[in-house]
């Protein structure tokens, strides 16, 4: 069976975008450029995810 791993750099991604979603209850609610900024970053999380192609057999 063949499936997708992601790289290590990858999940560190991923770690890092869901400490900033994590943080996101503290952030003020008028603060729109960190909102703005969180949401890039959960963006091209979501791309990378969507188009990485290592696979390894499992």
């Amino acid at each position: 069976m063949s499936r997708t791993a992601p790289p290590r750099e990858l999940w560190c991604h991923a770690y890092e975008v869901i400490g900033a979603l994590a943080h996101l209850a503290d952030a003020a609610p008028h603060d729109t450029r960190h909102l703005q900024a969180v949401g890039r970053h959960v963006a091209e999380l979501a791309h990378h995810l969507l188009t990485h192609q290592d696979t390894v057999d499992v």
